[in-house]
């Protein structure tokens, strides 16, 4: 069931992923993932509590995420990534009150 839903996840989120048509990002293209650990999931959670309008603000998310991801050069570049990302996500919780 667990890897059905993350397939369902990983379907919907790859068509928000930027083209020339579509050039905004609505989550980050670099990412930690193996076979059966990913953090997919946990980043779409974030970026939903980000809000989709203006679409600038998921994109620069996405942006600044994987600049972090990719960046960072020691091993805990993964933690930075997506605890700057988390609390992202948790100060535009906050601001909406939930």
């Amino acid at each position: 069931m667990a890897k059905a839903m993350t397939r369902m996840m990983t379907n919907a989120a790859a068509k928000n992923i930027g083209s020339v048509v579509n050039p905004w990002l609505e989550y980050p293209r670099f990412y930690y993932g193996r076979s059966n650990d990913s953090d997919l999931a946990f980043i779409l959670r974030c970026m939903k509590q980000i809000p989709s309008q203006p679409k600038k603000l998921r994109h620069f998310a996405a942006l600044h995420y994987e600049y972090l991801f990719q960046s960072t050069t020691t091993g805990d570049r993964r933690r930075i990534a997506n605890t700057w990302l988390h609390d992202v996500a948790k100060a535009y919780r906050a601001r909406r009150g939930l």
